[in-house]
């Protein structure tokens, strides 16, 4: 036991990450688990045989089977994403004015309303407004997640934890793409309503657990509240090895006097930060230009007009896949 032990001991995250820490990356990486079951669910429905009794998803056609067209499939892989674009703003200005902490509870919230408006649905339209309000949470997640994380883990582990965003999100695709394909073959609204109420789980456990979430300790010093900036940073931090609260703290003064400086949108792109925009910027334009969208958006209806291989199974294959990309980059840099 001991010899398992001590090279444990040794990796960064052992000497690097607190208990309350770890606790708080963990619960806020677990939010993430919402946003790949928003992605896969409503892929997988879609490929769902459906009766008269689930017939809000599409048309009812000859010989009784019912099927979604291709408008409406379009209207609900389109639409949402004008609410998930709109989510990132009014994240960032609850953010800005009222702190991490409120953006992590409000979009909770706007989650489990979207749910539920989802799982009572009696038309199609309500289906889609379900999904546009659990796509403005998804644009809340993305603003919080990765930015919360960044602001309390120490920089020498900040990479490896904030890239474990995409892990978490991978994996509830995978999940609720396994509880779909149990579910595939229900009678009934159960068939597509049970993966719905699935997406309800994350949400609510999250509000339960909105004790153990701190402000962050940046935002905090950014308010000018140094008091609770520092109890925020030591709650945190104690126990990590070579940790001094005072001085920690002062060096994230000086970092933000340094770094907080007032420009325009048109800085961007100028000088050396035209730079660092255009390498934020070419990878998720690469990424969308690959033609993955509709991998992830259409794959399992698509890998069903095959009729060959069950649509759902090859759908969680191909997710898997995707597991294998970070311990290649993470290999090779």
């Amino acid at each position: 036991m001991r010899t398992i032990w001590l090279p444990a001991r040794r990796l960064p995250l052992s000497q690097e990450v607190t208990w309350s820490m770890g606790l708080l990356c963990l619960i806020l990486g677990r939010n993430v688990l919402s946003n790949g079951f928003d992605l896969s669910v409503y892929n997988t429905i879609q490929a769902m045989d459906c009766d008269l009794s689930t017939s809000i998803w599409g048309h009812l056609y000859a010989k009784g089977i019912c099927k979604i067209s291709t408008t409406r499939l379009s209207l609900l892989n389109s639409i949402p994403f004008i609410a998930y674009a709109l989510g990132l703003p009014f994240a960032s200005t609850i953010g800005e004015t009222s702190g991490r902490r409120a953006v992590y509870v409000l979009m909770n919230l706007i989650c489990i309303a979207g749910v539920c408006v989802t799982y009572t649905s009696q038309s199609f339209g309500q289906v889609l407004a379900g999904r546009c309000i659990v796509h403005i949470y998804t644009g809340m997640e993305s603003w919080l997640i990765p930015l919360f994380i960044a602001e309390v883990v120490p920089a020498k582990i900040r990479g490896m934890l904030v890239s474990g965003y995409m892990i978490g999100r991978l994996l509830g695709t995978i999940i609720i793409s396994c509880v779909s394909f149990v579910t595939s073959t229900w009678p009934g609204d159960s068939s597509w309503k049970t993966p719905v109420a699935v997406l309800f789980s994350i949400p609510s456990l999250m509000i339960l657990v909105t004790a153990f979430v701190p402000e962050s300790p940046r935002w905090l010093l950014v308010k000018e509240q140094y008091e609770e900036a520092l109890v925020n940073l030591k709650g945190l931090n104690d126990g990590r090895a070579g940790f001094d609260g005072e001085t920690e703290l002062a060096a994230m003064k000086a970092n933000l006097k340094q770094h907080t400086e007032k420009g325009s949108w048109a800085d961007l792109f100028r000088g050396t930060d035209l730079r660092r925009t255009t390498i934020a910027l070419l990878p998720p334009f690469f990424s969308q230009a690959t033609g993955q969208a509709f991998a992830n958006v259409y794959g399992t209806i698509f890998y069903r007009s095959l009729g060959t291989i069950n649509p759902f199974i090859l759908t969680i294959i191909s997710q898997c896949f995707g597991l294998i990309g970070f311990p290649v980059v993470h290999a090779l840099g």
